[in-house]
């Protein structure tokens, strides 16, 4: 478990709000209300870890006013998907149009996105705004650079495609930066 993970799903909340029209870039906000759903008894560092983290973005991340953060157990049955919309939005989604979910829309590009985005530009920017919960808690905390390099490294050699140093492999591999 990792404050990554929570990132990674938010990042998917701000997809699918721009594209779905229901986030507008252009509305930031300097705090942003977050609530922990915790029917597991995850341990309250990792609590306070994600509140850290959420109030440490960048300005340009906080896009939304409210976010619920749920740990399950297991395989998620804690909550039907009524519960979820409940404690998230209120019963119904009130302001929310369901035939504008892009949900179906994103996978492919959706998920890189929001591990690159976890990994490379939030946990950094969090780690270096927040030094008293990301320096000392951990013996050796979670480097998101270093793993989304690593990932890249293993699915060229997964793959098949030569790592000889140049950057042949990569323009091969990779699309955009």
């Amino acid at each position: 478990f990792g404050v990554k993970v929570v990132l990674h799903e938010y990042f998917h909340c701000l997809q699918h709000g721009l594209v779905s029209g229901d986030l507008d870039p252009s509305v930031r906000y300097d705090t942003i209300d977050v609530s922990i759903e915790d029917g597991c008894g995850v341990n309250d560092l990792y609590h306070k870890k994600t509140l850290a983290a959420i109030n440490n973005m960048p300005a340009e991340y906080k896009l939304v006013k409210k976010v619920v953060v749920f740990y399950a157990c297991g395989k998620g049955t804690e909550y039907t998907s009524l519960d979820l919309q409940d404690i998230a939005y209120g019963f119904g989604c009130p302001g929310m149009d369901p035939l504008r979910t892009p949900v179906n829309n994103l996978n492919g590009i959706g998920e890189g996105d929001a591990e690159y985005y976890a990994q490379q530009i939030l946990m950094p920017a969090i780690q270096a705004a927040d030094t008293t919960n990301w320096d000392s808690s951990y013996a050796s905390p979670y480097n998101g650079v270093t793993e989304w390099n690593n990932r890249g490294t293993d699915a060229q050699t997964a793959c098949g495609f030569k790592n000889s140093g140049d950057d042949t492999a990569k323009d091969n591999f990779v699309i955009g930066d």
